[in-house]
């Protein structure tokens, strides 16, 4: 009897040894190609409630939304927008309140979309022209979601969005007119959005919004004339960004004094 409790105990250590070291290591989720020539190459994986999206290639086009709870039977495909709407590509997956926004491209222009997680659930939000960025493309704050779209009437300019298409709406026409100001660098720090203008005067200057018009303005210019804020970089709610001759500067969202010059010339920001 003893013998055989021995061995039964045997036996269970070892699966539980392997169970462990099978959680440690990866492995492939789902193989979802199609052909075995084709990488589907997924990226911009996003959490929302513990199931990652993100997008993965269809045949030729970044168009294709999928789902995963990291096992093979339960990661599927929310919706491929290329069959569906002729998308050709996607971008900047952003979690909003649970949410999903994101930008498609249709016929050379990037739209605002959203959805959540389902098929009949993953829409156009407004049928406006958002501005390609690399950097920060979607931001959300507080249950708002910022980025840069145009029109024919204010040019390119800082939008904000609900997700609704009702909610969908112009902050601020910062250069007025059809001109466009072209806002870049958008980023959130500690409830504040932190954003570069061009408004053909001084480059690129450092302006701050709460969401509204009135509480759209600029920080400072005046040490920006020989190179305008770039790298903007959050860090532990303090904004820093490189400027003027290649210098690190820092930025605290509460303040409206002039930014704090450190004195130290610095080409990137290192932790």
């Amino acid at each position: 009897m003893i013998k055989y409790l021995k061995i039964f105990l045997l036996i269970f250590t070892l699966n539980v040894l392997f169970t462990n070291v099978q959680a440690q290591n990866p492995y492939l989720v789902k193989n979802f190609a199609t052909v075995n020539e084709f990488s589907s190459n997924p990226n911009n994986i996003t959490n929302v409630n513990g199931i990652s999206y993100f997008f993965a290639k269809e045949e030729q086009y970044y168009s294709a939304l999928w789902k995963s709870d990291g096992t093979e039977n339960g990661t599927s495909l929310v919706k491929d927008l290329f069959l569906s709407d002729n998308i050709t590509a996607l971008k900047d997956l952003t979690n909003m309140d649970n949410t999903l926004f994101f930008m498609a491209l249709l016929d050379g222009r990037w739209k605002l979309w959203k959805s959540d997680g389902t098929e009949n659930g993953t829409i156009q939000v407004k049928d406006i022209i958002l501005s390609y960025q690399y950097d920060s493309a979607l931001v959300a704050m507080d249950g708002v979601l910022f980025f840069t779209a145009g029109d024919t009437t204010n040019g390119s300019e800082l939008w904000k969005s609900d997700g609704t298409e009702i909610g969908t709406v112009l902050v601020k026409d910062i250069l007025l007119g059809n001109q466009s100001s072209n806002p870049k660098n958008l980023i959130n720090v500690n409830g504040v959005l932190f954003f570069t203008v061009d408004r053909g005067i001084n480059g690129r200057e450092l302006w701050k919004s709460d969401g509204t018009e009135i509480g759209t303005v600029m920080v400072k210019d005046d040490y920006f004339n020989t190179v305008g804020p770039r790298n903007l970089t959050n860090v532990n709610d303090v904004l820093y960004f490189i400027a003027k001759n290649k210098e690190l500067w820092i930025q605290r969202s509460w303040l409206v004094k002039n930014p704090i010059h450190p004195k130290s010339r610095c080409g990137v920001l290192v932790n």
